[in-house]
């Protein structure tokens, strides 16, 4: 039934700042008019010290409150714009806890402890809009400029002739909030004369532009413009970029720049030290708002026409949480995480499931290759196709297994059904809770973090409601936007619950994604400070680096999992992300990163997504959990876009649904507080209806019932850290020996011809086939092709069926002439075999591509053109066997794969109790036991005849002969690419895909009747029994 989910001991609580009876005393009001009304939330705002909450958040609405402090009187529609705006500012002072600038705090608790209301601190911090902008000053004033080393962007790689960096961020005044990706320029030598330089030794801009003019002849304004113009493109960076985990990068800069010898950095540092102290002085300060003024001042000595955000702020809660939380509640909030990983509908197949196909198709499951270069469409795949749209946030998971998804949503719908005929909740019982898990998936891996506000009764008992519009895609990164603020050992403590240290192996290591964004609102929201994973750096210098991302190797291994490897140590790198950041908008070479970690995971989805839509949905709960709240679903209409209309419309929608007084307006993950009963709420809540689009929903939820209980004096929400009991943080059990052997050599030389382009020895081809004439044209037609290809230049024919985006036959053929009247003799031969096949029928089309060897599968270049061997042997012994046939029959069919995976596995093992051994690893011994019974004396008297064969002396041309060479030589060898069995392996399953095509289904059931032979003919040789 329900997993054994955990749930952390320590949780994160966030709170609001102000207390909950502040709401009824500034809302619960008779009518009053416009101008009472804004009287009456202005002296709110100022007693209850919102001004500078008001001044962080949001300038416009300060700008019209000094305004009116001014005396200067509002017109009508700013003065009900203003209304509407301090309305919406304390409903989410009071009500919302998310953290936002002075709103509300964060603070960390622990089930079975509780605590006061407690002192908070404000934590200041230079607003990264600010970094950026001193940076892109730095790297421009040229008597700064000139005394900073530099370094080549180490997410840059070489592109045949263009030097290409990853991704762009701009640290200048006219940064564009976008991304700009695989930016290149032509190398020319002065570029391969930089990155010689640099390679050696590091280098101030001075003495790399002194370098360039002594070596090219060229002025100091030529040398001078090229280097800044590198530097501000990117190629280039500088020490004065900050790690970005740093907590303290203005500090960075003040310490680059007092180790520099020009005056202009002494007086940059000391405005900045005096900046840094203006920002320590805030978090102290009564009026927030002067000290940021303050710092606003100093900044413009440097900055004078900088209008952008100067401090970032966030409130740490001191104190443990006032609500006592038991060990059964966190009991029942463990199997609501169950419930809800039931509930996931993703497979890992399908994440980046065409860019994995095309990898292996180039690349194979055996080669790992640079991952800076894989986006490179010329050197790698270019950007996968996935990435070319974006998906809503709220599509965590953005895959579906369509079929699960509809099972789910249909039962789902009967409980909702069932309960508005009977206008009850849809309460999960025993029976609900087993038909859910009937439908989930096995072997559930995933940790997450849920929200909850919680709520205590007058006699102290607690409930929980689920945020249904909030979560994370990996437990404990909710807590990390705000890790800077709480020391190392609350840090570990939170993050060690899903890293398990303990339980870490070696050769296996966590990497923290680290890179600026392309905008520093998104820095902002960045995890800054130190996790216990080390970082990998992008984009910074190198003395600023932990982990170099361009030392990290990508493959895929034969599970279907894309991983990392770093080139020199072996070490396989999971990336992590322990933050919010939302991907979709990332550059590509982060979104995959963070798409390597998603697809070890299993998922999880909130019930709310089955529901289907409605004008009321009920309310879904378990326990002491709210898991959805009532909701009333009022749609957009455009009668009803002057409020007259609205007001008298929403009166009657009230009483017709009977709408509590008490609601909230829910838009993503925010929530507004409304009372009904206030005319100016109904206002309120015309204008949100109407910033809708016709035909989107403005959706209504019911309240917690003890909003107003007095034991809750604070708004509160309390962030869960769950994980599953299969969960690993660095899922290395996931991955196949192949993947985690360091003495695999899996990266091809540079030597090694990896492509064979048209114009080489080898011309290979796709042919699209028409299906109903399959046959004919792998027997007859190919029979005869090959025949007579010898005689035209042509030494090895082979092909090997694909699917692709269509299936298809890759025909490959090797030309053994090496003077031009032979290599085109061969090619005519190839390409009027070709359109007589499409001109009878049997092919529709055909396009010439370049033939990638899978070297690293077949043990390595020293083995490759024996394998080709293999192959074209292979390809003339299944075209003989079709040739001629006007149907097939699905017995000998099998009889005749089984016959020949016989010879294979004999030449590799010339022991059947080894064959057994090496065969019974992909086997299923309660599979396929029926067939092999009906089929059982034919292939025994297989088995029989081909181990009765003896091998030939000397025939090179014999079918056994050359595989028990490859063999042999694959055995002996001390370097070869792959595991031995692996090898034998992927020969027997291109024999089948030879026999079978795509259908793997066939070739399953051919492996495990050849395993059931062997077991067979074991026992009968063991006691020497006549069959």
């Amino acid at each position: 039934m329900l997993e054994n989910f955990e749930i952390s001991e320590n949780y994160m609580y966030r709170k609001t700042l102000l207390g909950m009876e502040h709401y009824t005393q500034i809302f619960d009001h008779e009518q009053l008019d416009d101008d009472e009304y804004l009287d009456r939330l202005v002296r709110f705002v100022q007693q209850q010290g919102l001004i500078d909450s008001i001044y962080v958040s949001s300038p416009s609405t300060y700008a019209a409150l000094q305004s009116l402090e001014q005396g200067r009187t509002l017109k009508s529609k700013k003065k009900r714009n203003l209304i509407l705006s301090l309305s919406k500012f304390i409903s989410r002072a009071i009500c919302r806890p998310t953290p936002f600038g002075l709103f509300a705090g964060v603070g960390i608790s622990r089930f079975g402890k509780t605590g006061g209301a407690g002192e908070h601190v404000v934590w200041a911090t230079p607003d990264y809009s600010l970094i950026y902008r001193l940076i892109g000053l730095f790297h421009g004033d040229a008597d700064v400029r000139n005394e900073l080393r530099l370094s080549v962007n180490n997410t840059s790689y070489i592109d045949h002739h263009r030097l290409v960096i990853s991704y762009q961020t701009l640290f200048a005044a006219d940064q564009e909030e976008r991304s700009t990706e695989n930016i290149s320029i032509l190398k020319t030598p002065v570029i391969d004369f930089i990155m010689k330089i640099l390679d050696k030794e590091q280098q101030t801009f001075l003495q790399l532009m002194q370098a360039i003019k002594d070596a090219f002849g060229v002025d100091d304004t030529i040398s001078t413009d090229f280097l800044q113009q590198l530097i501000e493109q990117g190629f280039l960076v500088s020490e004065m970029i900050p790690n970005p985990r740093d907590t303290a990068p203005l500090e960075h800069l003040i310490r680059t720049l007092k180790l520099l010898a020009a005056p202009k950095a002494a007086y940059y540092s000391d405005i900045l030290e005096r900046v840094g102290q203006a920002i320590q002085d805030i978090t102290v300060a009564a009026v927030k708002r002067e000290g940021i003024e303050a710092v606003r001042k100093l900044v413009q000595l440097i900055l004078p026409d900088y209008q952008g955000d100067l401090v970032k702020i966030d409130v740490r809660l001191n104190q443990v949480n006032e609500i006592l939380l038991s060990d059964s509640d966190r009991q029942s909030l463990a199997q609501i995480a169950s419930i809800l990983s039931m509930l996931s509908t993703y497979r890992k197949e399908d994440t980046l499931s065409d860019y994995r196909q095309q990898f292996t198709e180039k690349y194979g499951v055996y080669e790992e290759v640079p991952l800076l270069q894989l986006f490179s469409k010329t050197l790698g795949l270019g950007k996968p196709e996935e990435y070319k749209s974006h998906y809503q946030n709220g599509d965590k998971y953005r895959h579906k297994d369509e079929g699960r998804f509809r099972q789910l949503k249909a039962l789902i719908a009967e409980w909702q059904t069932e309960a508005l005929v009977n206008h009850s909740d849809i309460v999960l019982d025993e029976v609900k809770i087993q038909q859910l898990s009937e439908l989930s998936l096995e072997n559930v891996h995933v940790s997450f973090d849920l929200y909850y506000s919680c709520m205590e009764n007058e006699q102290g008992e607690v409930t929980f409601y689920l945020n249904n519009r909030a979560g994370s895609l990996e437990a404990c990164q909710s807590f990390g936007r705000f890790a800077y603020m709480f020391d190392k050992d609350s840090r570990d403590e939170i993050f060690n619950f899903v890293r398990n240290p303990k339980d870490q192996k070696a050769g296996e290591s966590g990497a923290e994604i680290s890179f600026y964004p392309f905008s520093p609102k998104i820095t902002n929201i960045m995890t800054a400070g130190p996790t216990p994973d080390q970082s990998m750096d992008m984009a910074t210098f190198p003395e600023n680096r932990k982990l170099d991302v361009s030392q990290l190797l990508v493959g895929v291994e034969d599970s279907g999992y894309f991983y990392l490897k770093h080139r020199e140590t072996g070490e396989l790198v999971f990336p992590k992300l322990s933050s919010m950041y939302n991907t979709e908008l990332a550059p590509y070479l982060i979104r995959f990163l963070n798409d390597i970690n998603l697809q070890y995971q299993t998922g999880w989805s909130h019930l709310e997504e089955y529901l289907y839509d409605s004008s009321f949905t009920p309310r879904v709960t378990y326990k002491n959990i709210i898991i959805c709240p009532k909701k009333w679903t009022l749609y957009a209409d455009k009668q009803l876009q002057s409020e007259e209309q609205f007001l008298a419309f929403l009166e009657d929608w009230i009483i017709k649904y009977n709408i509590p007084r008490y609601v909230y307006l829910v838009e993503l993950d925010n929530k507004l507080l409304l009372d009904l009963d206030r005319h100016h709420h109904r206002k309120l809540l015309h204008k949100e209806y109407t910033r809708n689009p016709e035909g989107k929903a403005a959706v209504i939820m019911e309240t917690e019932k003890e909003l107003f209980a007095s034991a809750n004096r604070y708004m509160e929400e309390c962030v869960f850290f769950c994980k599953s009991p299969m969960f690993q943080y660095l899922p290395i059990d996931r991955l196949s020996a192949q993947a985690t052997d360091k003495s695999l050599n899996k990266v091809l030389s540079s030597s090694v011809n990896a492509v064979y382009y048209p114009g080489s020895d080898w011309i290979s081809l796709q042919v699209y086939y028409n299906q109903e004439m399959l046959t004919d044209l792998l027997g007859s037609a190919f029979k005869t092709f090959m025949d007579n290809s010898a005689e035209y230049f042509i030494d090895q024919v082979f092909f090997v069926q694909y699917a692709d985006k269509e299936p298809h036959i890759r025909l490959r053929c090797k030309m053994s002439g090496s003077v031009e009247h032979q290599r085109f003799t061969a090619l005519n031969y190839v390409f009027d075999f070709l359109n007589t096949v499409t001109s009878s029928g049997l092919v529709s089309s055909y396009s010439v591509v370049p033939y990638r060897p899978e070297i690293l599968r077949y043990g390595g270049a020293a083995f490759i053109e024996q394998a080709e061997r293999l192959f074209a042997i292979d390809s003339y012994l299944v075209s003989g066997y079709y040739a001629g046939k006007r149907s097939i029959n699905a017995t000998d069919q099998m009889l005749f794969c089984c016959t020949g995976l016989f010879e294979v596995v004999n030449c590799a093992y010339p022991l059947a109790e080894d064959q057994l051994k090496a065969m019974a690893a992909i086997i299923d011994p309660k599979k396929f036991r029926q067939e092999y019974r009906e089929h059982k004396e034919a292939l025994f008297q297989r088995i029989q005849q081909t181990r009765s064969i003896s091998l030939p002396a000397s025939d090179t041309g014999d079918r056994l002969w050359q595989y028990a060479a490859y063999f042999t030589a694959i055995r002996e060898a001390d370097d070869r690419t792959n595991y031995y069995d692996d090898i034998m392996f992927s020969i027997m399953h291109m024999f089948c895909n030879r026999v079978f095509g795509l259908d793997r289904e066939k070739e399953e059931l051919a492996l495990h009747l050849c395993y059931y032979s062997l077991e067979d003919y074991l026992q009968v040789s063991k006691y020497h029994v006549a069959y």
